[in-house]
């Protein structure tokens, strides 16, 4: 078995060994707070690695300038997106087209019907005609999904088609 008598006879020798794992143990402590304090230390230096020589109240007001600057900067661009989505229905964004045989003697869908038209319906509606000698496009004003012109069956038909859209 193992003998400790000679802790209690030397007493001086206890507490050396006592100090000296106290050291041991404020030596691992020691350690542990610089690896935390280098880890703090790069991380400040990654902040402020613009800001050379300058304090902190100053780097923090000109964050907070820079913050509002942006929140200005974002507020203007919402309101440009709600200016946007108010004209959106003004915009050309139903599309049809249909191909047909423009006359009788001519072979192929080679004419067409494009209607160009808004959600409100106003917009132009586009007719290629082809023949054998030369090939006629008429443009027709539309307004509220109808026309003050007379339509061709197909110009119906592709009116129809870009109104269900």
């Amino acid at each position: 078995m193992l003998d400790i008598s000679w802790i209690s006879e030397n007493p001086q020798l206890t507490i050396i060994m006592a100090l000296i794992i106290l050291l041991i143990i404020s030596n691992l402590v020691i350690f542990w707070r610089l690896r935390s304090t280098r880890g703090l230390l790069h991380t400040y230096e990654k902040l402020f690695k613009d800001y050379d020589g300058t304090t902190v109240d100053v780097i923090l007001q000109h964050v907070s300038e820079q913050q509002k600057k942006s929140q200005a900067d974002v507020e203007a661009l919402r309101q440009q997106v709600v200016d946007l989505e108010k004209r959106l229905p003004q915009f050309i964004n139903r599309l049809a087209i249909q191909r047909f045989k423009g006359f009788p003697d001519v072979g192929g869908d080679m004419s067409f019907s494009l209607a160009l038209l808004s959600d409100m319906g106003d917009g132009v509606l586009l007719t290629g005609l082809y023949g054998r000698e030369e090939t006629r496009v008429y443009a027709k004003p539309i307004q509220g999904f109808s026309s003050s012109y007379q339509l061709s069956r197909e110009e119906e038909e592709v009116l129809l088609t870009a109104q269900k859209m």
